[in-house]
């Protein structure tokens, strides 16, 4: 592992440490959508392989990201932030091709729930990534000449391709 990827993920981890016990000391209320936002972000920043020679693979092509929003004004707050240009798509694979990750086939989802599940790390939000096996297109048919041999009367025959 090179030692900008260790930095990376050491940071990430005393960002997520610091910042869970500074909501539990100020008694902050739950983040907002920009914090979910860079949160997201930082979770892609963490499942980034190093694959040698500076280069970087992102081993995942579905990425599902849930956000508790318990109301109708909640929703309508984050989706502003995540889904507005650049969508939170473009925003994951800008980061990961600045890393130097191919990301052709990536698809991400936003599901918004009403409350978190028990096994989530942060309370509002949750990040699952995912490999689906990416099928090639359906070879094309293979032309096929077909005749057709059309007999009128017995004097004459008339060949349609």
């Amino acid at each position: 592992m090179d030692i900008l990827a260790k930095a990376r993920k050491l940071e990430s981890k005393l960002a997520q440490t610091i910042d869970r016990a500074a909501q539990q000391w100020s008694q902050s209320g739950p983040r907002g959508p920009l914090e979910v936002l860079h949160g997201v972000l930082a979770a892609v920043d963490e499942r980034m392989e190093p694959a040698g020679r500076g280069t970087h693979v992102f081993p995942f092509n579905q990425i599902k990201v849930s956000v508790v929003a318990d109301s109708r004004d909640a929703r309508t707050r984050f989706s502003g932030v995540l889904d507005s240009s650049p969508s939170l798509r473009e925003k994951i694979a800008t980061r990961l091709r600045n890393a130097g990750c191919d990301v052709p086939a990536l698809q991400v989802r936003i599901v918004y729930l009403t409350q978190p599940e028990p096994a989530w790390d942060t309370p509002e939000f949750h990040v699952d990534f995912d490999r689906a096996q990416v099928t090639d297109p359906p070879p094309p048919e293979a032309t096929v000449t077909r005749e057709l041999t059309l007999t009128v009367f017995p004097f004459r025959t008339i060949v349609v391709p």
